[in-house]
């Protein structure tokens, strides 16, 4: 079956730092966001036997500047094993792919912030911006 492109809005890299907080009971996870849109975000985190669902609660932290959105509805749209990414055979390393809920105007407008200003969005659009002001 030949993969169909899903997302309406481009994904952007994320810069390190960036975290994704799984919240529930009675597990949690943490897990190094990959990249994001308006729409979702994909991440990866060693599995040890957790796996995330619905019933958690997303949080997102920029840990360099203190940025955190929380309680972020989800849903879960991929959860796959990320072969040959692992160190040890022992904690595989997954990648979660989700895609957000109904945002508040304030989650929206943190989410926006976060992608303009800590992502490879920014590094781009200054890159351009300074071969524009070249020519």
């Amino acid at each position: 079956m030949q993969d169909i492109e899903r997302r309406r809005n481009r994904r952007y890299r994320a810069q390190d730092g960036t975290v994704a907080l799984l919240l529930g009971t009675p597990l949690n996870l943490m897990g190094s966001v990959i990249d994001m849109s308006k729409e979702g975000l994909a991440f990866r985190y060693i599995a040890n036997g957790k796996r995330p669902n619905e019933s958690f609660e997303l949080d997102i932290l920029y840990s360099h500047e203190l940025v955190y959105i929380d309680k972020m509805p989800f849903i879960i749209v991929s959860d796959t094993e990320m072969p040959g990414e692992s160190a040890s055979n022992l904690f595989p390393l997954r990648r979660c792919g989700i895609q957000f809920g109904e945002l508040t105007e304030t989650q929206k407008s943190q989410l926006e912030y976060l992608i303009q200003n800590h992502t490879l969005f920014n590094f781009n659009n200054r890159k351009k911006n300074f071969l524009y002001a070249r020519h």
